[in-house]
């Protein structure tokens, strides 16, 4: 156990036996040290790896000493955003990694070897000796290790060190997906199933993203916890007057371009042949969309945002046709804690707590799709009973103390 800097004075009046352990640590007075290794530092929130990390810290940061150590060079701002979290900030230690012909060298090496995702060409000794020097100095209770692809970093601590794995995703799962639309080869470091699980059972911990992926690993034999994303209800009003805008809140990413382009050439000119006036509107689309529909009159694509919102605040209807994907669906609870009636695929919904969820048709079929949004426009219950349905989720399912509950338990333990 170690003391935090939050006071002399407590860490005496324990000594003394006036003051519990329980009740140190409930006041945040006694607090464990934990190294959180991450491949990029997770503020500003732009992506939903970064969305994931920046929540769990803001929740769990009260109830231990957050140590974060970040693997990759640290982009944006300067003092960092979100810093106060920490108790320190180390990055790691600069090497050959840096040097673009040992880039290239290791791109070659990667295509000939086909290596597996704990394979040193991903973390290096040079890390693992870094992260052995920082555990003996600063001898860290727990350590938490975001994403299989660092978890090579476990070498580093002894094992009366607990260790907590974050994997994000089923990542197997997701090379199985991506090579659907022929992008398989992007993530073959993850095509051994064996492996992967391997790793989850050797842990003292093993998060879980969404409800698919919990019960994957129970399937074979890993006892994770249910940790998702947590929202809080911000409700956006209708637009008045209403229109006809239906937004898809991220235009980058393999999934997400695939869903894009199946909403546009076999959703959308169902829908205009009910709803001619509608528009569809994309959030931070990738040059590739822009290349594609630049010349669409009907097609809006915004320039980036630094507040989602305000892409939420020019839709009548979200959109969320994915065909692929795993894990969890950030953007499903997002727009859903906006308020917004959201038509989801069947592979968007995958994962998620969506039994209250008042949408009646989830199919993946572009037919279903497209029938669910016209109904949205034409029917006004409709419309309500959607974004009331989905507040509902987020309030019950996914507030701060439902999805960190289990966490914090076993954190304060």
């Amino acid at each position: 156990m170690t003391i935090s800097s939050k006071g002399k004075f407590t860490i005496e009046k324990y000594a003394q036996n006036s003051i519990s352990i329980n009740e140190c640590i409930n006041n945040g007075l006694l607090m464990k040290k934990m190294l959180m290794i991450v491949p990029e530092y997770p503020f500003p929130c732009k992506c939903g790896m970064t969305v994931r990390i920046g929540d769990m810290c803001r929740n769990i940061n009260d109830i231990v000493e957050i140590h974060l150590f970040v693997c990759n060079p640290i982009k944006g701002s300067n003092p960092l955003d979100g810093k106060e979290l920490f108790k320190s900030i180390s990055l790691a230690p600069v090497s050959v990694h840096g040097n673009c012909f040992y880039e290239i060298l290791q791109k070659i090496f990667r295509k000939i070897t086909r290596p597996l995702f704990d394979s040193s060409i991903y973390v290096g000794d040079d890390i693992i000796e870094f992260l052995s020097a920082m555990q003996r100095k600063n001898a860290y209770d727990i350590v938490m290790v975001h994403t299989p692809l660092l978890s090579r970093t476990l070498k580093a601590f002894p094992r009366n060190v607990f260790r907590i794995i974050d994997p994000h995703d089923i990542w197997y799962q997701r090379y199985y997906e991506f090579m659907k639309i022929k992008k398989g080869k992007l993530l073959t470091h993850f095509r051994n199933l064996g492996r992967e699980m391997e790793l989850y059972q050797n842990v003292d911990l093993v998060l879980a993203i969404s409800l698919w992926d919990r019960d994957f690993m129970v399937s074979h034999g890993i006892n994770p916890i249910h940790v998702p994303v947590s929202f809080k209800t911000e409700p956006l009003p209708e637009r008045n007057p209403p229109g006809a805008n239906i937004l898809y809140a991220s235009g980058s990413g393999y999934a997400n371009v695939d869903a894009i382009h199946y909403f546009v050439n076999e959703i959308f000119p169902s829908v205009k042949k009910n709803i001619p006036e509608a528009k569809f509107i994309i959030s931070n689309a990738c040059d590739e969309l822009k290349e594609e529909y630049s010349c669409r009159k009907d097609i809006m694509m915004l320039s980036y945002l630094n507040n989602v919102r305000e892409a939420y605040l020019l839709a009548d209807i979200v959109v969320i046709p994915l065909r692929i994907g795993t894990g969890l669906k950030i953007k499903v609870l997002e727009s859903m804690s906006f308020g917004k009636p959201t038509i989801l695929s069947a592979t968007a919904a995958r994962g998620i707590e969506i039994e209250d969820y008042l949408q009646e048709q989830l199919s993946d079929r572009s037919e279903i799709i497209a029938d669910e949004i016209i109904r949205v426009f034409k029917d006004e219950s409709y419309r309500r009973n959607l974004s009331s349905s989905g507040l509902l989720i987020i309030e019950k399912c996914y507030n701060p103390s439902k999805v960190y509950g289990d966490l914090r338990s076993i954190l304060q333990k």
